[in-house]
């Protein structure tokens, strides 16, 4: 829309539910459900609203973690989970537009300040991706739920960083990114944004995943 007025970023994975698209993006500093007839757009809320200062849109009720950077997880069974900043998950109505449950934060066994979280399923294990610190001192790590369920258990394996800052490769605090898998294999790349010096050069990275 062209009268659109917030401040977007970090966007969840769009999902395909009940005939339209829906995304999460963080709007002013929270997470907010858009939807749209097309991927392409125009996104606007549920209900119809454009993000004006006076079309009285909303933010979602999340009254956990650090609601920004959603990300999605469609489960077999056909539910739709969403992990944000500060390692928090919980299942999304059928109708996405609020929290069914009760929140709960995912085990990490460490703490400080997390966000970037990435949900995907791979041989029948769930990953949840995310990161840890944050500006230069960004890396990523992960945790497995071996059953598959977003409720877990979930396990921490004894290698758990995946991605962190090299000096001599150019490449400083490996920041908010996604995993894509490739159709019909069984490759997986991981794609992050990297924070660079004092955030000034930043560059997008891909790194094979094995």
């Amino acid at each position: 829309d062209p009268d659109f007025d917030a401040k977007w970023w970090a966007p969840s994975t769009p999902v395909y539910r009940n005939g339209r698209y829906y995304i999460f993006p963080t709007l002013n500093n929270r997470i907010t459900v858009l939807a749209a007839d097309s991927p392409l757009g125009p996104f606007r809320t549920p209900d119809g609203r454009r993000i004006t200062k006076t079309s009285g849109w909303k933010h979602m009720d999340i009254g956990v973690g650090h609601p920004i950077d959603a990300e999605l997880y469609k489960h077999p069974d056909g539910s739709i989970w969403m992990a944000w900043s500060q390692r928090y998950i919980c299942r999304l109505s059928d109708d996405l537009t609020r929290l069914e449950g009760k929140p709960f934060e995912i085990p990490i066994g460490q703490r400080g300040y997390s966000e970037g979280p990435i949900l995907f399923e791979r041989r029948g294990k769930l990953y949840y991706l995310y990161t840890l610190n944050g500006s230069e001192r960004y890396h990523y790590a992960y945790m497995v739920s071996p059953s598959g369920s977003p409720e877990g258990p979930w396990v921490k394996p004894a290698k758990d960083i995946i991605a962190e800052t090299d000096v001599r490769a150019s490449i400083i605090g490996p920041g908010h990114g996604c995993v894509i898998n490739h159709p019909g294999t069984d490759k997986w790349t991981f794609v992050h944004l990297e924070f660079g010096r004092s955030g000034t050069n930043r560059q997008i990275v891909a790194q094979e995943m094995t």
